[in-house]
């Protein structure tokens, strides 16, 4: 990154391959801790496909932010352009996913917009407003993840103001009057993989060490790292394991401790 470019590149883990993408314009020349800012500037990115497979047929839609707006930015990229294509998203976005051949984001508040990115002017379109607003005393982020069964869940994080945890999950519903988002308690033999930046679910049927109904997140208990674990059905969080040496304490809530789940592709 330098300048007003900020340069993205796709690594695949497993090969060792890597993937240059365009430089995206209009971002704030940053001289100090950048990997501090990176975090909160490249926010999320969604793939239609994987580049390793098909890497003249991917496309990637990222949304990120800068200081001087009070929206996110979009923007999307198809596997042999030259630049991004800027969508004009005139909201704050938490999420975007890649689900059953379109983009779609969600807002903070919980509603869901596609992307519409098959002409020349890219677009959105409302597929759920949602009123639904945090109160006061809380901080909430939404995440969108694909569940085993391909249903499309939208995950509610939440700390309330004596920073206890709560996550909520809703599933979209569809209908001759249109979309909606309905409350669930059960997410079956699901186990989701959230962070702030990535968000996956698995079947512990598949994976017998994952427990059902649950999910998995990255958080700083006193000061170090850990997995934890929050059941949805009694609601109860549990430490899984501390991922770092204790004798290095850090806080991973800071921007650039986030982290990342990889899933092996031969599953």
């Amino acid at each position: 990154m330098g300048g007003e470019f900020l340069v993205l590149t796709l690594f695949n883990p497993f090969t060792g391959g890597t993937i240059r993408l365009p430089p995206v314009k209009e971002v704030p020349d940053i001289h100090e801790d950048m990997d501090f800012f990176l975090g909160s500037i490249l926010y999320r990115v969604a793939l239609s496909a994987d580049p390793s497979l098909s890497p003249n047929g991917f496309e990637a839609l990222i949304v990120y932010h800068i200081s001087d707006s009070p929206v996110s930015q979009v923007a999307h990229y198809k596997a042999g352009d030259v630049t991004w294509t800027r969508i004009d998203a005139r909201t704050i976005l938490s999420d975007v996913i890649y689900y059953k051949g379109q983009f779609l984001v969600v807002t903070s508040s919980g509603g869901l917009l596609s992307v519409n990115v098959n002409s020349d002017l890219a677009t959105t379109t409302w597929c759920i407003r949602s009123t639904r607003a945090s109160p006061s005393h809380t901080i909430t982020h939404y995440s969108l993840v694909e569940s085993s069964r391909e249903d499309l869940l939208l995950v509610e994080k939440s700390y309330s103001r004596s920073w206890d945890l709560a996550y909520k999950v809703w599933c979209a519903y569809g209908d001759d009057g249109g979309t909606q988002w309905v409350e669930t308690e059960s997410i079956g033999t699901d186990a989701l993989f959230l962070d702030w930046n990535v968000s996956m679910s698995v079947s512990a049927l598949d994976f017998p060490e994952c427990r059902p109904n649950s999910i998995y997140f990255l958080d700083s208990v006193d000061g170090f790292p850990q997995l934890r674990v929050f059941n949805l059905e009694n609601g109860n969080v549990e430490n899984f394991c501390v991922l770092h040496d204790p004798s290095e304490k850090y806080l991973l809530l800071e921007p650039k401790r986030t982290g990342i789940w990889i899933l092996p592709t031969m599953v």
